[in-house]
C-alpha cells in the first residue's frame, strides 16, 4: 500500500511539472493581419504589392509596433490605401494604420 502511494505521488508530481512546463496558449493573437485572404484584401493590399518589400515592412512595423521600420516609398503607398481597408488589413490591431499614417505623414 506504502509504495502505490509513493509511486502515485511521483506520477503526480512528474505530471504537474509536465504541466508547468506546456506554454499556455495565448487569449488573442498576436498576428496582425488576417488569416482568410479574400478578393476585397487583395485589393487592399494592391498599392503596397507594387513597392518591393512593403508589406512586409507593414507586417514587421505592426508586430513590433515601430512605424519607422515603413521606408518612405512604401510610407507613399500605404497613404493611398483607403481607410475602409484597414479593420479589413489589421483587424486585430486597430489602433496600428492611423499610427503608421502619422508617421508617414512626417516623412
Amino acid at each position: 500500500m506504502m509504495k502505490s502511494a509513493a509511486v502515485m505521488s511521483c506520477m503526480l508530481l512528474i505530471i504537474a511539472c509536465a504541466a508547468i512546463l506546456v506554454p499556455t496558449g495565448l487569449a488573442q493573437s498576436s498576428y496582425p493581419m488576417p488569416r482568410v485572404v479574400t478578393r476585397e484584401i487583395i485589393q487592399c493590399w494592391s498599392l503596397c504589392r507594387n513597392v518591393k518589400g512593403c508589406i512586409t515592412e507593414i507586417y514587421e512595423s505592426s508586430l513590433r509596433g515601430e512605424p519607422r521600420i515603413v521606408g518612405p516609398a512604401c510610407c507613399k503607398a500605404f497613404n493611398e490605401v483607403n481607410e475602409k481597408c484597414w479593420p479589413k488589413l489589421f483587424p486585430r490591431k486597430p489602433s496600428f494604420p492611423p499610427s503608421l499614417k502619422g508617421y508617414c505623414a512626417k516623412i
